[in-house]
């Protein structure tokens, strides 16, 4: 049996979360299966204490049942529903604050994702935007043909603006500034080295550092090339923690093994051509837990 934390249950302990959530499990019990590591959470064994974060898998043994029904019928893994992420909408647009670990759209090996999830919800919703699997955050879903092509197009024309958040190790040389380096597009098609080469500019700022060599930083990507904020902090030499393509697993003493890039607010215009939106989504809790225990400030 499986279940997907959702936004509200971020932060809660473990065994507190799987007493609330299984059916006629006692305490003793549930500490037994976790002690025994018959519980699992996305695929790994977890203490007690561990504190659950939005869209983690937590596994328990097939004796156990959870106390709410699977949300879709097709796929027993889909039990996170729009709702449970949606933090803005109109009737135009909705804004989502995307879970750790699930995919934007399907693959090979994801049957499961945030498109799946708006076509259950409605098959006129499409994805304008895109986040990495393992990158939290703000994700933008236009509700209609007309506010899809009216956001595909704002966002080629560079009128929509979203900041990240990102734990790096090392710092840059200055506290601000930004990485003008041009990225290259990965297409056989394009033979010519220079048609291949993306204009790429990302605006940088530090928000805290500690003793350790670890930075908070506000990334400000002015172009949307793949990868582009993880290849340049690569570049500027200070890759982000979690990284394992663009940076190094060198993680610190006493967090979470995970990736931490979080896209905390977008600005939109409105459709309607009123005054633009923005929408500023919570930083989940392990990325918040994170920067307590490194001694930095998210403030700053």
């Amino acid at each position: 049996m499986n279940k997907f934390v959702k936004n509200d249950d971020s932060g809660i302990r473990l065994d507190r979360w799987l007493k609330e959530n299984l059916t006629n499990a006692s305490f003793i019990e549930i500490q037994k299966i976790i002690r025994t590591g018959q519980v699992r959470v996305d695929g790994g064994r977890k203490k007690s204490d561990y504190r659950v974060s939005s869209g983690d898998e937590i596994r328990v043994p097939p004796n156990f049942e959870f106390n709410e029904k699977q949300r879709y019928q097709n796929n027993k893994r889909e039990n996170l529903l729009l709702s449970d992420m949606t933090v803005y909408h109109d009737k135009d647009v909705i804004v989502i604050n995307k879970p750790y670990g699930l995919p934007t759209q399907g693959g090979v090996s994801a049957r499961y994702h945030i498109d799946s999830i708006i076509k259950s919800e409605d098959s006129s919703y499409r994805l304008v935007h895109r986040l990495d699997k393992n990158t939290t955050g703000a994700l933008l879903i236009a509700k209609n043909r007309k506010s899809a092509q009216y956001y595909t197009e704002a966002f080629n024309k560079r009128l929509i603006n979203k900041k990240y958040l990102a734990l790096t190790n090392n710092f840059p040389k200055k506290n601000n500034g930004v990485v003008d380096y041009p990225l290259e597009l990965k297409n056989k098609k394009i033979t010519s080295a220079s048609d291949k080469l993306q204009e790429a500019l990302t605006y940088f700022k530090i928000k805290s550092s500690n003793p350790d060599g670890v930075s908070l930083m506000e990334l400000m990507p002015h172009t949307g090339r793949k990868h582009q904020i993880r290849k340049h902090l690569l570049m500027l030499g200070c890759p982000i923690i979690g990284d394992t393509k663009y940076g190094d697993q060198k993680y610190p003493m006493s967090i979470q093994k995970k990736l931490y890039l979080h896209s905390y607010e977008i600005n939109f215009p409105n459709i309607e051509n009123t005054k633009d939106i923005n929408v500023v989504v919570d930083t989940p809790y392990h990325f918040k837990n994170a920067i307590s225990k490194l001694g930095l400030n998210l403030n700053g």
